[in-house]
């Protein structure tokens, strides 16, 4: 058996690969890799078989990115036609759409759709509903993104490896005494959104009790910073670009996490990885309101709804009240142990797919 994964990018952009390569690994089975080298990198990292194309989009025009994707298209398919995979795997659904005719003609109920962001293709309705009902499986990382999907079977595969989630036990130990007038707030990873943003530091700025980092590098990143020196705000740092080994023990150093995402489509229907992150390093998060990443968050008492006039007040009311405490340490247990749940079912469904006969 051999197998095709197709990712719309980069290899070292597309994480979500490993919990896939995880369990083809584990079951022996042959797969290749084909990649997109949008942003220019030397990437082997450890894969016998890649299949590489090679256009580099990165601060080029739109007419040449749109030139990218069709040509990375017909690549696609040409690799598709001339290999005979056994099954496909497809990550994003604006790809499965750009090449629904290939899959639902060669491949149909022999491949798979990942989808771990919205796309305006589900504009599409008719090739996006064609493309998922003839797959084998469709995957989601979070159950938001079924109110913008088709009616269909859709399994979860959370933004979370087991190896990954296991680490919550080391930092059992996390849950210390809250110093009120030193609470350090981190936004950690891609910095994004900037009227988002803008709404948290504005709720914070300039008083000394609260610390807000951006720990990464993101599109709005210089504008944020111009911001805060333009109306002198000092409790807002950036610290960068950080290495990906050191993200946890970066989590490990602060009191809040800022999980505020910005109030589009996505935003309000996904669950993001700093929601993992915090959960494992024991540390309450910062909610955008009737998301639905909020309300899984707020059923399980493991964070705050940012509400720009009261925020610093009920972050302090959280770190002062007992209870509160007692019921985060009660609702974050419960919600590890039902991504535990839905990471088993994800491979168990991927094990029986791909057992070999």
């Amino acid at each position: 058996m051999k197998i095709g994964l197709v990712l719309a990018s980069n290899i070292y952009l597309s994480p979500h690969m490993k919990y896939y390569t995880d369990i083809l690994d584990k079951l022996d089975i042959d797969y290749d890799v084909i990649c997109w080298n949008r942003v220019e990198n030397d990437e082997t990292f450890g894969y016998s078989s890649i299949e590489k194309f090679e256009y580099t989009i990165e601060n080029k025009g739109p007419l040449d990115k749109i030139k990218g994707y069709y040509k990375y298209n017909s690549f696609i398919k040409e690799k598709l036609k001339n290999n005979s995979y056994d099954y496909v795997i497809v990550f994003t659904l604006q790809l499965a759409v750009m090449l629904s005719s290939i899959l639902v003609n060669l491949y149909r109920n022999k491949y798979l759709i990942d989808i771990r962001d919205y796309t305006s293709f589900v504009k599409f309705k008719r090739a996006t509903s064609k493309v998922i009902k003839n797959s084998r499986l469709n995957v989601v990382s979070s159950k938001g993104y079924l109110t913008w999907l088709p009616e269909n079977k859709y399994v979860i595969s959370h933004n979370c490896r087991i190896c990954d989630l296991k680490l919550h036990k080391k930092f059992e130990s996390n849950n210390h005494a809250i110093d009120l007038n030193n609470i350090k707030i981190a936004t950690i990873g891609n910095i994004r959104d900037y009227k988002a943003n803008i709404e948290v530091i504005d709720s914070i700025k300039n008083d000394r009790r609260f610390k807000l980092h951006y720990v990464g590098k993101g599109t709005c990143e210089d504008q944020l910073k111009e911001y805060c020196n333009v109306n002198n705000i000092s409790n807002i740092e950036f610290k960068g670009y950080y290495a990906k080994k050191d993200e946890i023990n970066i989590y490990s150093g602060y009191d809040i996490i800022n999980n505020y995402t910005g109030k589009d489509i996505n935003g309000l229907t996904l669950m993001s990885n700093r929601f993992y992150n915090s959960l494992i390093t024991n540390k309450p998060m910062i909610f955008l309101e009737n998301s639905f990443m909020c309300n899984y968050g707020m059923e399980n008492d493991i964070g705050i709804i940012m509400k720009q006039n009261t925020l610093k007040e009920d972050v302090l009311n959280f770190f002062n009240s007992e209870e509160a405490r007692k019921k985060y340490e009660i609702g974050r247990l419960k919600v590890i142990e039902q991504i535990y749940n839905d990471i088993y079912t994800f491979e168990e469904e991927l094990t029986n797919i791909f057992r070999k006969e």
